[in-house]
C-alpha cells in the first residue's frame, strides 16, 4: 500500500514538473501538452488529477511552498528577501509565469504569496505583525510600498538579455531610491497633477470592440473571455472580427499598440512641464492615472488582454517614433554618469513609472476607491519609488532592527 501511495505521490510530482517546464516554454498549457511532455496518455493523468483544475490548484500550493522555502533560507535582510525573489524566478521561469498569470487572474492571490513569506522568514513575520496595526495614512503608504516591490520584483525577474545590469540596479533602487533626485514639495506636485489633467474632448471616442470585450468579461470573467464570446457580444461572426488583425495575436496586439500610442503622445505634450527628471516621472505618472481614470471602460479590455499576452509571449506591443521623442525631451540630471546608453536607462525609468501608475488605478478601481484617492495613490507611489526604503512606514521591522 505504501509503494502504490509513494508511486502516486511520484507521478503527481512529475506531472507538475511537467507543466511547470511547459509554463517556462509557452506559458499556456494543455492536458494534451503534459501527457506527451510525461509520456502517458491524457486518460492516465486523470487517475492522478481528476481535472485542470485540480492541477492549476496543485501548481499554487507548490508555488507557494517554493516562495516559503526561498524566504526561509533568504539572507535576513529586506534586500536579501528581495534578491532571493529574483534569483529564483529567473532560475524557474515557469513558477514566474505562473505566478504573473496567478496575479492577473484573481488579486487576492498576492495576501496568499505575502502569507507565505510571512511564514517563512521570522524578518518578514515581525514586518507583517506590525504592518496588521497600522491605520490611515500610514497603512496606505504602506500598502503602496508593498505593491510596488511585488510589481518591481516581478518586472525584475523577467529573461531581459543584455540588461542583466538594470534588472538588478532596479532592485536596488527599491532599496536606495534615487538619491540624486530632489523630490518636489507637494504644492509644485499640486501644480504638475493640474497640468497633467488631459480635456475630456482630446480623448478617443468609444470603442464598439472594447465595449464587447468589457460586455464579455462581465458576463463569463476574465478567464472565460474568448474571441466567440467578444464575436457574440457584437453580434457578428468570429471570422468578421479578423477585420481588427489577421489573428487574436495581431489584433490584441494592436489595440495595445493604439492605446499605447495615444498615452505617448499625451505624455510628450506634457512632459516639458517637469523641470527636472523627478518632477517629468510624476507628471507621466499622472498623466497616465488621468487617462486611464477618464477612459476606466478600457481597463478591463487591458486586464484581459494582459493575461492572453502571458498565455502567448508574441504578442508584444510595437515600439513608437513618438517614445523616441518623449525620450529626447527627458532629463538625467546625474544619473547614469559615464554611460553611454543613458536614453535606454532612462526609458526602462519611465516604463517602470508608467506600469506603477498604472497598478494604482488598476487596483484603485478592484477596491472601489474614489478618483481622488486614486489619484493620491499614483503620488504615494512616485514618492515611494523617489524614496526606497527610507519611505516604509516600518523602516526597523524590515531592515532587522
Amino acid at each position: 500500500m505504501r509503494q502504490e501511495t509513494s508511486k502516486q505521490e511520484n507521478r503527481k510530482t512529475q506531472i507538475l514538473d511537467a507543466v511547470f517546464s511547459i509554463a517556462a516554454e509557452q506559458r499556456a498549457w494543455s492536458l494534451a501538452d503534459i501527457a506527451k511532455r510525461v509520456g502517458v496518455s491524457k486518460t492516465a493523468l486523470y487517475r492522478h488529477f481528476a481535472n485542470r483544475a485540480e492541477i492549476e490548484k496543485a501548481m499554487d500550493e507548490r508555488l507557494v511552498a517554493k516562495i516559503a522555502e526561498m524566504a526561509a533560507s533568504a539572507q535576513p535582510t529586506l534586500n536579501g528577501i528581495r534578491v532571493a525573489i529574483v534569483t529564483f524566478f529567473r532560475s524557474y521561469p515557469g513558477y514566474l509565469n505562473h505566478l504573473v498569470f496567478r496575479f492577473l487572474s484573481d488579486p487576492s492571490f498576492l495576501g496568499i504569496l505575502n502569507g507565505a513569506i510571512r511564514d517563512g522568514n521570522p524578518l518578514i513575520r515581525s514586518y507583517f505583525e506590525e504592518f496588521d496595526a497600522l491605520t490611515g495614512e500610514a497603512r496606505a503608504e504602506e500598502e503602496i510600498w508593498l505593491q510596488k516591490n511585488w510589481i518591481s520584483l516581478l518586472v525584475a525577474s523577467y529573461p531581459a538579455e543584455g540588461m542583466e545590469d538594470m534588472m538588478d540596479g532596479l532592485v536596488t533602487t527599491l532599496e536606495s531610491g534615487f538619491q540624486r533626485l530632489a523630490v518636489p514639495t507637494d504644492t509644485r506636485l499640486d501644480d504638475l497633477e493640474r497640468k497633467s489633467l488631459i480635456e475630456e474632448e482630446k480623448l478617443p471616442t468609444g470603442n464598439r470592440l472594447y465595449q464587447a470585450i468589457a460586455s464579455s468579461i462581465q458576463k463569463h470573467g476574465l478567464l472565460k473571455t474568448t474571441i466567440e464570446s467578444i464575436a457574440e457580444e457584437m453580434g457578428i461572426a468570429k471570422s468578421s472580427l479578423y477585420f481588427y488583425g489577421k489573428n487574436k495575436t495581431e489584433m490584441l496586439g494592436e489595440l495595445v499598440a493604439t492605446e499605447t500610442k495615444t498615452i505617448i503622445e499625451f505624455c510628450v505634450d506634457g512632459i516639458s512641464e517637469g523641470e527636472t527628471l523627478a518632477e517629468q516621472i510624476f507628471v507621466l505618472m499622472s498623466i497616465q492615472a488621468d487617462y486611464l481614470i477618464k477612459r476606466q471602460d478600457i481597463i478591463p479590455v487591458f486586464n484581459w488582454i494582459r493575461i492572453e499576452a502571458v498565455k502567448e509571449p508574441r504578442m508584444e506591443a510595437p515600439e513608437h517614433p513618438e517614445r523616441s521623442e518623449l525620450l529626447d525631451r527627458c532629463r538625467t540630471d546625474g544619473l547614469f554618469e559615464g554611460k553611454s546608453d543613458k536614453k535606454v536607462r532612462v526609458g526602462m525609468i519611465m516604463k517602470w513609472a508608467s506600469l506603477l501608475s498604472t497598478s494604482c488605478v488598476v487596483r484603485g478601481k478592484v477596491a472601489g476607491l474614489s478618483d481622488a484617492e486614486t489619484r493620491k495613490n499614483v503620488r504615494r507611489m512616485f514618492k515611494s519609488m523617489m524614496a526606497g526604503d527610507k519611505d516604509a512606514a516600518l523602516p526597523n521591522a524590515v531592515n532587522g532592527a
